[in-house]
């Protein structure tokens, strides 16, 4: 089995397990991130700080990373389509991401 398969909604490549994510991660999160809406086209993922196993839930591994993003502010549009946060909410991302792969 490859180590990357294309995802059934966005066609864009994805790990199936932990090793492939490490090798390729802020390239993948960038893409990922990017083409969700939530990371702006002049922004990236450049470097992860935590990479690790969590322990909770019954199917698949799940890992919390730690991320660092060239810009921390959200991307001003969402599917061409300005972006307006309810109150109270930051308009940085976030840098604790929970990821669930099948591997």
């Amino acid at each position: 089995m490859s180590a990357w398969v294309p995802g059934d909604l966005s066609g864009l490549l994805i790990p199936v397990g932990s090793h492939a994510l490490r090798a390729r991660a802020e390239e993948f999160l960038t893409l990922a991130m990017r083409s969700s809406g939530a990371l702006a086209a002049d922004n990236r993922v450049v470097g992860i700080n935590q990479f690790e196993d969590w322990p909770g839930g019954s199917t698949g591994r799940k890992l919390l990373l730690a991320v660092d993003y060239e810009k921390r502010q959200l991307a001003a549009t969402c599917a061409g389509r300005a972006r307006r946060l309810p109150s109270g909410l930051s308009a940085e991302l976030s840098a604790e991401l929970f990821v669930k792969i099948t591997a």
